[in-house]
C-alpha cells in the first residue's frame, strides 16, 4: 500500500472517531440537561409540598385547638324542648344525629369557608378556606403561582357523631378558580379530630 494511501486511510479513521467524539458529547450534554430542567421540576413541586403540607398543619393545629375550648355548648333549635342536650351532643339521645353531635358544633366553629368556592373531586366537595391576613386563600407565595387550599369538614355519620372528618386538597390556580384537573393536585390530606368535650360524655 502505498504511502499517501496509508495517510488518507489514517486521516479518515481520525475524522470518524472525532464526528463519534462530537456525538458522546452531545449527547451527554443534552442528557445532563435534561437531568437538571427534571431535576429543577422536582426542586419546584417540592418546595410547594411542603408549603401547602405547612398550610394544612396549620389548620389542623387550629381546629384541634378549638376541640380544648369547653365552650363547645350543645344547641337545638327549639329552646323550649325536653331533649337533654348534653345526651343529645353525646349521640345518647334517640334525637341524636350527625347534624346536632359535637362533630358539627366543632365544624361550626372552624375557620369558616367560601362556599361560592368549590370543587368536586371523587363524589367529595371541597370548599376553600376563607382568606386571614396572614393566608390568602388562593397563596400567591409559591413562585408566583397562585395554590388554593380547600377543605370538606365531614361529621361522623355513625353514632356517638363526634369525629369530625377534615380532607383537605391543595390544587393550582385555573384563571381565578380552583384547578379542576387531576395535574392541577398538589397535595391532599385527611385526618379526624375528636372535640374534647366528646370526652365528657358519660
Amino acid at each position: 500500500m502505498s504511502k499517501s494511501k496509508l495517510l488518507q486511510r489514517e486521516q479518515g479513521f481520525a475524522m470518524l472517531e472525532a464526528l463519534v467524539s462530537i456525538l458522546i458529547v452531545t449527547a451527554f450534554v443534552l442528557g445532563s440537561a435534561q437531568a437538571l430542567v427534571i431535576a429543577a421540576a422536582f426542586k419546584v413541586k417540592a418546595n410547594q409540598y411542603s408549603k401547602v403540607t405547612t398550610w394544612i398543619q396549620e389548620n389542623i393545629e387550629e381546629a384541634r385547638f378549638e376541640t380544648k375550648i369547653n365552650q363547645l355548648q350543645p344547641v337545638v333549635d327549639d329552646p323550649n324542648t325536653s331533649v337533654n342536650e348534653e345526651l343529645q351532643a353525646c349521640g345518647q339521645d334517640s334525637t341524636s344525629a350527625s347534624n346536632n353531635g359535637y362533630a358539627k358544633l366543632l365544624k361550626d366553629r372552624l375557620l369558616s369557608v367560601n362556599d361560592s368556592i368549590y370543587l368536586t373531586q371523587e363524589n367529595t366537595t371541597f370548599y376553600a378556606l376563607s382568606s386571614t391576613s396572614s393566608r390568602p386563600n388562593p397563596n400567591p407565595d409559591f413562585g408566583g403561582k397562585n395554590i388554593w387550599l380547600l377543605r370538606n369538614a365531614t361529621p361522623s355519620t355513625n353514632p356517638p357523631f363526634n369525629l369530625l372528618k377534615l380532607n383537605y386538597i391543595a390544587v393550582r390556580d385555573d384563571n381565578g378558580y380552583p384547578g379542576n384537573s387531576s395535574s392541577d393536585i398538589i397535595a391532599n390530606f385527611s385526618t379526624e379530630v375528636l372535640p374534647r368535650a366528646a370526652l365528657k360524655c358519660p
